[in-house]
């Protein structure tokens, strides 16, 4: 842990946003004032769910999964659109200030202002209201209520699924059928290791269950909760059964045709346009769009039949270039929750925001 907050602090230039590892990290309310960046506070906020209220060596575990799985989908990024160098640092600096906020203790609860624990308070969702030992005292029960509600979970060391797909390839072209198989049920096992870890529990118990429906393909979802709302798309890419590599995505406001059409435009730009196979997709209305519908608007200058405006238009055109590009792809539909596996698998992934 020392090694990445070091790291962090020197990519960064802000070293005294992170504490040495073994003292107390600094106040929350201090981290807040630290970074105007929501993504800063969103993560810091994510601690509500438990991750602070956890024992020493859990934190610091949780606190080391935090800052790789935050880096790796800040790497997958990049990747995939890249960003700025004063972005990229910025966004290192938001990973910094969360992850030292996830190394809070009693000590720190004890000594924190009283602005300082209302801020606190108000981030788990309790009240901030009454004085400093009252404050304390609130904030120490719900630390307490949270530990007997928190179960231990051994946690594998994070992966990304590339390396997943390379080490179960390896394994498959080394070693007996009987081998072959247990280093598939690892990798799925680290897979889910590499997600937030109630992301990684559902996956891990779908996989577990006979597999239904097509075992090869490329498999999107969106989900907008409510819709319009906050919203996500989720992907995963399956041969024979075997997960080849995932991708999931996040937007703070959006609908969920977007995360359906976001899906299908992240996984068309994964595959490279000599590759061939098929996208599924629970969204008929995207099938339709793409393979009927979004041709004919083309002819008519992008504007449909009696001129009425086309939703969702910058997807719709981005979606058709890539699959023009890309003639050996085919998109199929799948009836949403029927039961059909890798369609659930990334459902969870779409539906998977923290």
């Amino acid at each position: 842990m020392s090694v990445t907050l070091n790291l962090l602090s020197t990519l960064v230039g802000r070293a005294s946003l992170i504490p040495p590892y073994g003292q107390c990290a600094l106040p929350m309310a201090a981290l807040a004032r630290a970074s105007s960046s929501w993504r800063a506070r969103a993560f810091a906020s994510e601690a509500r769910a438990g991750i602070v209220w956890l024992s020493s060596a859990q934190r610091e575990r949780e606190a080391c999964n935090e800052v790789i799985e935050r880096l790796t989908a800040l790497v997958s990024e990049h990747r995939r659109s890249p960003l700025g160098a004063c972005e990229l640092c910025r966004r290192v600096q938001d990973v910094a200030t969360g992850a030292a906020a996830l190394l809070l203790d009693d000590a720190d609860i004890r000594d924190m202002r009283v602005n300082e624990l209302r801020v606190q308070l108000t981030l788990i969702g309790l009240s901030s209201e009454g004085r400093k030992p009252e404050l304390v005292e609130r904030l120490l029960a719900a630390r307490m209520d949270a530990r007997r509600r928190t179960a231990e979970v051994p946690v594998a060391a994070a992966a990304t699924l590339e390396m997943v797909a390379a080490e179960a390839s390896k394994a498959a072209a080394t070693t007996s059928a009987a081998t072959a198989a247990a280093a598939t049920t690892a990798a799925a096992a680290a897979s889910a290791a590499s997600l937030p870890q109630t992301l990684g529990r559902k996956l891990a118990a779908l996989t577990a269950e006979a597999r239904k429906g097509p075992q090869t393909g490329i498999f999107t979802d969106g989900s907008c909760t409510p819709n319009p709302g906050p919203g996500g798309w989720g992907i995963v890419a399956v041969r024979d059964g075997k997960v080849l590599w995932s991708d999931r995505g996040e937007e703070r406001e959006t609908t969920n045709n977007r995360m359906e059409l976001s899906a299908i435009v992240f996984a068309l730009r994964r595959i490279g346009e000599d590759e061939g196979g098929i996208i599924y997709t629970d969204s008929n209305l995207c099938v339709r769009t793409l393979t009927e519908w979004a041709p004919r608007w083309e002819r008519n200058n992008w504007t449909r039949a009696q001129g009425e405006q086309i939703k969702n238009l910058d997807l719709v055109q981005e979606a058709l270039t890539l699959a023009r590009a890309r003639p050996g792809v085919e998109f199929k539909w799948l009836r949403a929750h029927a039961g059909s596996t890798w369609n659930e698998y990334a459902d969870i992934l779409a539906g998977g925001r923290q």
